[in-house]
């Protein structure tokens, strides 16, 4: 089976994640260039609009990324929770199947 590269660095992960199973630090590890890009993208707008005197904007902008950062750990609160259940339901030998013809087929 053909996996992309975005599949194959999820299968890894999740192999990884098999025996050091997910914190809170490893997520914002994952996703810290998406973090530092929204924290740029929200604070130069919320920057403009402090400046150009527009609140409520400016509290929109904030309420807005906020409520991405609370979906994204609440998220992660409930992988957590599940996260036990998903190391005995995947078949672990087919996993590793897949990414060792995937990274025979890469070389």
């Amino acid at each position: 089976m053909n996996l992309t590269k975005r599949q194959l660095v999820q299968l890894k992960r999740g192999r990884e994640m098999k025996e050091n199973p997910p914190t809170m630090f490893s997520y914002l590890k994952t996703g810290k260039w998406k973090y530092l890009y929204m924290l740029l993208l929200f604070g130069g707008v919320s920057i403009f609009a402090w400046f150009k005197n527009e609140y409520i904007i400016l509290a929109f902008v904030i309420g807005y990324a906020l409520g991405v950062f609370y979906r994204d750990f609440q998220w992660a609160v409930v992988f957590r929770r599940f996260w036990p259940i998903s190391i005995e339901i995947t078949n672990w030998d087919r996993v590793d199947e897949l990414i060792s013809e995937n990274e025979k087929q890469a070389t």
